[in-house]
């Protein structure tokens, strides 16, 4: 389905005088924001409505694929295994041994971490079951 050609209107500019109030808001993750009320020109309202109508014809976003849970099953023969996977990520101040298994398996393969990822830090809240 060809794409249709639709004259593009300039983002609005917001003016300090559209400003009606701002209100600072704390967002789940322990993040501050600042929330601002504004009054919109009828130039505006219509940039954002064909803004919306434009995304809302493309379609539902993408979902992306969901991360696969690892699991390592473990013989009571093979508890050294976990010990010596407990002794790593204390050495190296992982906070799990899912920590441990994502660097093993960066090392084994060769690639490199560019973002370090361990996992929920020690003490954070979660979200409740039914957001998740």
């Amino acid at each position: 389905m060809p794409k249709l050609k639709t004259k593009r209107i300039p983002k609005p500019t917001i003016t300090a005088q559209q400003v009606q109030r701002v209100e600072s808001v704390k967002s789940a993750n322990g993040q501050s924001h600042r929330r601002i009320f504004v009054k919109l020109t009828p130039e505006q309202k219509e940039y954002f409505r064909r803004a919306r109508e434009e995304e809302e014809a493309a379609g539902p976003p993408k979902k992306l694929p969901t991360r696969p849970r690892l699991e390592m099953v473990v013989t009571p023969d093979e508890t050294n295994l976990l010990d010596a996977v407990d002794q790593y990520a204390a050495k190296h101040e992982l906070p799990n041994r899912g920590a441990v298994l994502r660097v093993a398996l960066s090392k084994l393969l060769k690639l490199p971490l560019a973002i370090p990822h361990h996992g929920w830090k020690p003490g954070r809240e979660r979200k409740p079951a039914k957001q998740r």
